[in-house]
């Protein structure tokens, strides 16, 4: 009895569907050395806000975001990307404050803070085709380990931007 040999474009199939659902695991792999990952570090370390700042989308960024909303969803109505990015700095600045006085009630040294891990989760823009996920720090301070989320996080020309809320949790 012959074994009957599946067709080619089953394993094509499967090897594209392979790929990407395993590749936010290997985009992972420069995530440590990341300009987004050490310059949130680095903002939280010397508590500036200044340098969180950097994180954020620049204008074309943002222009280069609108498009990819508009045609995923034409009903949705898009503030001037000015607006925008003035609205982004201001939540940005209130939460990375927030973050730094969660942290001092639970006795972290921001100052003395190492990071001992970074993890990423797929968290997609619906009908968008950007890369959006979660972001993780995995730190420490004396004993005290804690994470800091970064929440939907998008990739934008190659360059990640905070474009949400970050998160502290006590692990």
């Amino acid at each position: 009895m012959k074994t009957q040999l599946l067709p080619n474009h089953f394993y094509n199939v499967f090897l594209i569907v392979f790929l990407i659902a395993y590749n936010p695991v290997f985009a992972q792999e420069n995530l440590e050395n990341n300009k987004m990952v050490t310059t949130v570090f680095k903002a939280f370390k010397k508590n500036n806000e200044k340098k969180i700042l950097k994180c954020l989308p620049t204008k074309k960024d943002i222009e280069h975001l609108v498009p990819l909303i508009k045609e995923a969803r034409p009903q949705e109505t898009i503030p001037a990307t000015d607006s925008v990015l003035a609205n982004f700095k201001v939540e940005l600045i209130k939460n990375f404050r927030q973050l730094i006085k969660k942290g001092n009630s639970f006795g972290v040294e921001w100052e003395n803070i190492v990071l001992t891990g970074v993890r990423y989760n797929v968290n997609p823009y619906r009908n968008v085709l950007v890369e959006r996920g979660d972001i993780t720090l995995e730190c420490t301070s004396g004993a005290i380990e804690f994470l800091l989320i970064i929440k939907k996080s998008i990739n934008i020309r190659g360059n990640w931007r905070i474009m949400n809320q970050m998160k502290f949790r006590l692990l």
